[in-house]
């Protein structure tokens, strides 16, 4: 518009006075927001890429809302997902009514024809065991990252010890190999998300107990969005890179109990493949 146009129009609609107006065009115009052609004042190249950056930061904004039930679960470090991204995806709630309905998601997205699968997670589910028994089983590639403290659920249970002693209880102690090609790794520290990636083509994830989240407010987002499914994998793979095998935590967890004798007699039972009680 034309100076006296901006003026007029302000003037119209309660906006600011003429003063200002002449102060902030001269203010843009300096700072190389705002050039003067034949009269009448537009944006120069500058001022359309601020345009183009507040209207992306406003769709992110838009997006952050309108999926809060997800996103206001993410920790600080995890502030580079890509809400742009956001456009293949559903949010799987929790609810009164249905308690379970997170935990359904990622017991049926174990239930198709996969090549590769990798997973992180934080809780142990008898509904998820007996879900991705087949997975772990039959996918040519599988690698899932644990908490230490999974791990020690897994050895207090004497099917679990009985299942790994099936292939190679040695490899599975030292290498995590459950059988070849499918590894169960460990991590120390809370991880933020339950995560689950199909093929690199499909992902499911949750917020982790970690985050603070209950039960009744969980909320998964499911998507086969490309780029949220390249930072899943980003978040994987940076996770993978501190997991150990289970001889490895349960050495570091010995190194702790060495002044406890009852402690160290548990380590052991849990290490050694242990007879059904009849």
């Amino acid at each position: 518009m034309r100076k006296c146009t901006l003026v007029e129009r302000a003037r119209n609609e309660g906006g600011p006075s003429r003063t200002t107006i002449h102060r902030m065009i001269t203010s843009l115009q300096e700072d190389g927001y705002v050039a003067l052609r034949s009269g009448t004042y537009g944006l120069s190249e500058t001022g359309e890429l601020l345009r183009e950056s507040f209207e992306h930061l406003h769709d992110i904004a838009a997006r952050a809302i309108e999926n809060r039930s997800f996103v206001r679960w993410l920790p600080a470090e995890l502030d580079s997902l890509p809400l742009e991204a956001l456009e293949n995806f559903e949010l799987i709630h929790n609810t009164p009514e249905q308690p379970h309905n997170v935990l359904n998601a990622f017991v049926s997205g174990a239930g198709i024809d996969l090549e590769a699968f990798r997973g992180m997670g934080a809780i142990r589910s008898p509904a998820l065991d007996q879900a991705y028994r087949p997975v772990v089983k039959h996918t040519p590639s599988v690698t899932v990252v644990f908490t230490d403290e999974v791990l020690f659920q897994f050895h207090g249970d004497h099917r679990f010890v009985d299942y790994a002693t099936q292939f190679d209880y040695s490899a599975y102690l030292e290498d995590g190999l459950i059988r070849q090609d499918a590894r169960l790794l460990f991590v120390p520290g809370p991880i933020p998300l339950h995560l689950a990636i199909y093929d690199d083509s499909r992902v499911i994830m949750a917020p982790a107990p970690s985050t603070g989240v209950t039960e009744a407010e969980s909320t998964a987002l499911e998507s086969s969005d490309s780029c949220i499914i390249e930072w899943a994998l980003g978040l994987f793979t940076a996770h993978l890179e501190d997991a150990r095998p289970p001889i490895q935590v349960f050495q570091e967890h010995a190194a702790t109990l060495s002044g406890d004798k009852d402690g160290h007699e548990r380590l052991l039972r849990s290490l050694t493949p242990q007879k059904k009680a009849r």
